[in-house]
């Protein structure tokens, strides 16, 4: 198991979203390849990774399933995850990345250099904009989300992150972002199409 500074570092995939702009929404569930569909992609992607994985939303992996979040807000999810991952590790000092099940780009040595980064502080990368999917949560930004989740459950995850977040910046980003996700069947045909 990965860590930084000490403390253990899982990671979170978010899979009970709604998919309101992918038509059927069932976007998770889409063919990339033959018999592949994206969050079989994503899936293979995080179990190159080497950090214990746990799924929260429609149970569409083999990960570690987090019981209780279909169809709850990313806050809510990220919130009870943290709660059940910290349990299950033995560890309330946690730090947990946070992926959404349509994450298809991001691969290994990316999720690992976000996951392993050198800071007690959330992670969170920049490639134009700041990913709050694809972060790395620390301990300080999670029991922030799990007090939210409690009072304003509708919130989203990026007022949950709070201060003092590490702003990891690489330009390479800007050109072809790891972090882009597919919304719509034209995201899905233009990775497809950058896959071959």
């Amino acid at each position: 198991m990965a860590s930084e500074r000490g403390s253990a570092v899982a990671v979170l995939l978010l899979t009970g979203g709604y998919s309101r702009r992918f038509a059927n929404g069932m976007k998770l569930e889409a063919k990339v390849t033959d018999g592949n569909r994206v969050i079989d992609v994503v899936a293979d992607n995080l179990s190159q990774v080497g950090l214990p994985v746990f799924e929260a939303g429609l149970g569409m992996t083999d990960f570690n399933q987090i019981t209780g979040t279909q169809f709850t807000s990313p806050l809510v999810a990220l919130a009870k995850g943290f709660s059940v991952i910290a349990e299950a590790l033995g560890d309330e000092n946690i730090s947990i990345m946070v992926l959404a099940g349509d994450m298809v780009a991001l691969d290994p040595i990316t999720i690992t250099r976000v996951a392993t980064f050198p800071s007690a502080r959330s992670v969170v990368p920049f490639d134009g904009s700041l990913q709050v999917l694809g972060a790395r949560w620390g301990h300080a930004s999670l029991a922030l989300a799990r007090s939210m989740a409690m009072t304003h459950p509708k919130y989203s995850l990026r007022s949950a992150l709070g201060e003092g977040v590490v702003i990891l910046d690489d330009r390479r980003w800007r050109v072809r972002s790891p972090f882009s996700d597919i919304d719509t069947f034209e995201d899905l045909e233009d990775f497809k199409q950058n896959r071959r």
